[in-house]
């Protein structure tokens, strides 16, 4: 038993470790950017605009933090054409455009020529553009320069250049240096499509990396990060709390309702599909079977939003409270607490769990009924043995095995309808939490209820293997 639980633990190892890699590689996939969502979470956005190199200065420390100025893994296939210094970019903006530029012209050192170029005089107009004679043409300079740094189409460029040569050529632009430095960024731009070299875009090139985003990511980058490892998801976007704190706050509830509603369910299911099986094709059995599949037909959304309607107040009973989780004061004696709790979570959990009993008792009835049949049944009748013995000491035993498996599957149903059922009674739960996340596009967030997520529902199947293995002798241990 021990060897077979540990060559299990070593199995889940792996497995996690895939799944990190998945759930990294869809955050990588979602549009946005991590590090600017999180800076504009947490500085004003006034100063931010008023002050461009201190949102430089964040972001460069931001993505150095979050690793997103590296590659995504250790090993990448690339193009001939990309060289390797454009993995370390680390202005997305500027990556993208010199990668549109190099997929269209094959010339990586003229790319990048050309972007330094345009740079360089975004830079020198912010300081020599104060003496420019007329204030609208500096800033309609300075407008058409900064659309250089965002663009990589041919025909927007060189009407951006022909929009400039109109400026520069303007009275009021005598002497200055626009004419002088428009001639050099012009003939870049013409070197930048001057016998292009696509071919090079066709030509597979695997690449290492000492350093990679996802290794910052998993491990941490060894100051301000410590990696998902050691329980470091990073800073939530919405509150700025990290997110380690919210998920030991709100775990515990999602994770109590969820067993307590596999728990009941369970309670609840079982005795109705014992008394499906001994009373199968009976009146009994059709009208408990009825009853139970007309409840999971029923969306646990929309049920929950009729008992919110009827039964918490307002024109409806006022039996249970629409939302919360009710706060306990110290002047509370046990049964206050109760009664409070009752009246918060009735709803909730009931929610939760009528969806499962039709699904778990038709399971129950199935099961005993095929072992019912079973030649180890008719040898404990022929003999003698009384009835409850036989249910009790050899059905139902052996019937309750692939039940076991069962519940593993139910974990993570539960927690995932968890986003919706939180959501509706405000419960603060990882439910809600993850829904808030997904709306303000919280990455660490979702990041974390991802990944522990995953993790939750590996190990729910990895318990529900070793005790299977346990119950069932035939399960040889050696050879799982």
């Amino acid at each position: 038993m021990l060897k077979y639980t540990v060559r299990r633990i070593l199995y889940f190892i792996p497995t996690v470790f895939v799944i990190s890699v998945i759930t990294f590689m869809l955050i990588r996939a979602v549009p946005g950017d991590m590090a600017d969502a999180l800076i504009r979470s947490q500085t004003d956005e006034l100063s931010l605009r008023d002050a461009p190199e201190l949102y430089e200065k964040k972001y460069r420390e931001k993505a150095r933090e979050l690793g997103t100025d590296l590659p995504a893994f250790y090993v990448e296939i690339s193009s001939y054409a990309y060289p390797h210094a454009l993995a370390y970019e680390w202005n997305p903006v500027k990556k993208e455009v010199i990668t549109n530029l190099i997929r269209e012209t094959g010339e990586s050192s003229k790319a990048y020529s050309w972007y330094s170029h345009v740079e360089f005089y975004n830079r020198i107009a912010g300081k020599q553009g104060k003496t420019y004679p007329d204030a609208q043409e500096r800033i309609d300079l300075e407008r058409e320069l900064h659309r250089l740094l965002h663009t990589h189409e041919k025909a927007e460029i060189q009407a951006v250049l022909n929009e400039m040569k109109a400026i520069a050529l303007s009275p009021s632009a005598e002497g200055n240096y626009v004419r002088t430095k428009l001639e050099e960024l012009h003939a870049e731009f013409e070197n930048l499509h001057t016998s292009p070299k696509v071919w090079k875009n066709y030509i597979p090139t695997l690449r290492f990396h000492s350093q990679c985003a996802f290794g910052v990511w998993l491990t941490g980058n060894g100051s301000t990060h410590k990696g998902i490892l050691r329980g470091d998801f990073g800073t939530s976007v919405i509150n700025g709390k990290p997110v380690k704190q919210s998920l030991s706050e709100k775990i515990g509830l999602t994770l109590g309702l969820s067993l307590l509603s596999i728990l009941l369910a369970f309670i609840i299911a079982l005795p109705l599909g014992i008394l499906s099986a001994l009373y199968h094709g009976s009146i009994a059995e059709k009208i408990i079977t009825g009853f139970l599949f007309i409840l999971f037909t029923l969306p646990s959304f929309w049920v929950a939003s009729l008992c919110i309607m009827w039964l918490t107040g307002g024109d409806g009973l006022n039996w249970f409270a629409p939302y919360g989780t009710g706060k306990v004061t110290p002047d509370m004696n046990i049964f206050e607490i109760i009664r409070l709790k009752w009246r918060h979570f009735a709803l909730p959990l009931f929610a939760w769990t009528y969806g499962g009993l039709a699904f778990i008792s038709k399971q129950m009835q199935t099961s005993l009924l095929q072992h019912a049949n079973k030649e180890y049944i008719t040898a404990a009748i022929a003999r003698g043995l009384p009835f409850r013995r036989v249910l009790f000491g050899h059905l139902l035993p052996n019937s309750l095995r692939p039940l076991i498996t069962m519940a593993a599957n139910i974990l993570p149903a539960l927690i995932g309808g968890s986003v919706i059922l939180e959501t509706l009674f405000s419960l603060p739960g990882m439910g809600e939490w993850a829904y808030r996340a997904y709306l303000m596009r919280d990455f660490p967030v979702i990041m974390a209820v991802v990944f522990f997520g995953s993790v939750l529902t590996l190990t729910g199947y990895l318990i529900s293997d070793i005790l299977l293995a346990w119950s069932d002798p035939k399960i040889k241990f050696t050879q799982a």
